[in-house]
């Protein structure tokens, strides 16, 4: 089985049933990752600087979990890149795609979930800086992985959220700590 396959018939429809209305889960979402600036046009004698000639880049992700803003907008909140194998390449890889998308969208939390794995491999706890959770699971994804996942997604949604108003709303948002916990599970 593929990741993706794995994604679209083991992960999506366990996640959804366990996660509230309002918030989206969409494999293979291609989200922003750079928006650049490759000319300006210029006006007049003087040369000013008008409207720019703006690009984005995007990174296809493996799930995404968004909220819903309005009739047609939407957030993106968690991303979980999905790997069945796992390298010090792959790692490196994906948390600079993480560091890349959270300059895009810098609420946006990101994570992995390695599948097949009884434990975290050291080479992702090592080398993957960039992600806000880590987590692994059987292939099967067992109830109890499905109901911690599923935690960790509302957890993640509700900091992302709160990011995004420290952010966007700093006038009304008086913020005066960030602490950045850490949280060890250990196997029974």
């Amino acid at each position: 089985m593929t990741e993706r396959e794995w994604v679209r018939e083991i992960l999506k429809p366990r996640l959804a049933d366990a996660l509230p209305s309002g918030l989206t889960l969409q494999e293979e979402q291609r989200l922003p990752y750079a928006f650049e600036i490759p000319s300006y046009s210029l006006a007049g004698s003087e040369g000013a600087v008008r409207s720019p000639k703006t690009a984005t880049k995007s990174y296809a992700i493996d799930l995404l979990i968004g909220e819903r803003t309005g009739a047609k907008s939407w957030n993106p909140r968690v991303a979980v890149e999905v790997k069945l194998r796992i390298n010090t390449h792959t790692v490196i890889t994906y948390s600079q795609k993480a560091a890349d998308h959270r300059g895009v969208s810098p609420y946006l939390r990101y994570g992995m979930l390695a599948v097949g794995f009884a434990t975290l491999p050291g080479r992702l706890l090592r080398h993957g800086s960039h992600f806000d959770f880590m987590i692994c699971s059987g292939t099967g994804l067992r109830d109890s992985e499905v109901r911690k996942l599923a935690d960790l997604v509302h957890q993640e949604v509700e900091a992302s959220r709160r990011l995004q108003a420290v952010l966007y709303e700093s006038s009304k948002q008086k913020t005066t700590l960030l602490h950045r916990s850490l949280r060890l599970d250990y196997e029974a």
